[in-house]
């Protein structure tokens, strides 16, 4: 009968101990959909025409606009805008997609994105303004760059130098653009691979590699981006141990044959 008695009571503290990790998952998945963040300022596309995190370093004279990778969300571009504030430097990190009030996928993200962002910046008082992403974000800040002349430094980890077709979630490509401006989705280079299956690559390589699915690509003139409209100085950061794309051998390509 003890035992009986002891292996309920058991049960009970197990059904209770369940219970509240579910509910402390539900809060984790409330907190993470409520995008709670330490920035100075929220911005929305519905009163901004971007989402973004403001950081305010408390000063006028530069600011950094920050971008997220292939994994969209904020949590990169904060975290970069935040190491900014930490040294003296403001930053804004703007979200691309899978935010709040953006777009779900990496699929003709508006660069009228950072174009508000740069106006908004200009508002503060801020008079030289530079670009930083990672990954995907490295393309759309020199995308940007090549576009908006008062961008006046771009930063670009891990580069790409042309415009890429867009993915829907991690398992394939879009057909279109990961980018547009003015509701037109600008040429781009194709995937070869027209299905992604990301455990295969896991299973193969025994880690998170996708470099088979961006190396190789037919890129098209009309997708490169014209490097020689940026207004400013570049610096390029990249690894030959990238195991998501090519990024040493592109910024080496943007060097040799795009920089003019």
């Amino acid at each position: 009968m003890k035992e009986n008695r002891r292996k309920n009571k058991l049960r009970r503290w197990g059904r209770v101990l369940i219970v509240f990790a579910i509910l402390a998952l539900v809060i984790c998945i409330v907190k993470a959909k409520a995008g709670g963040t330490d920035a100075d300022q929220v911005l929305t596309i519905a009163e901004q025409g971007f989402e973004g995190h403001y950081y305010d370093a408390g000063e006028r004279e530069k600011a950094v606009i920050t971008f997220s990778g292939s994994e969209g969300g904020s949590s990169a571009s904060d975290t970069m805008a935040w190491y900014y504030k930490q040294n003296g430097i403001s930053a804004l990190g703007v979200t691309l997609f899978a935010g709040k009030e953006t777009g779900k996928n990496l699929d003709r993200v508006p660069l009228e994105y950072v174009e508000n962002a740069i106006a908004w910046l200009k508002e503060q008082g801020y008079e030289k303004i530079a670009v930083d992403g990672i990954s995907k974000g490295s393309e759309y800040a020199l995308l940007a760059a090549s576009r908006f002349p008062e961008i006046s430094c771009v930063v670009a980890r891990v580069p790409s130098y042309f415009v890429s077709e867009g993915m829907i979630g991690r398992k394939a490509p879009s057909g279109t653009a990961c980018w547009s401006y003015r509701g037109e989705e600008l040429s781009y280079t194709p995937y070869i691979i027209r299905e992604f299956n990301i455990i295969k690559q896991f299973r193969t390589y025994g880690e998170f590699n996708i470099l088979s699915y961006n190396a190789g690509k037919d890129v098209t003139d009309e997708s490169i981006i014209p490097m020689e409209n940026i207004h400013g100085p570049v610096l390029l950061i990249s690894t030959e141990a990238d195991t998501v794309w090519p990024s040493a051998e592109q910024a080496v390509d943007f060097i040799q044959n795009h920089w003019k």
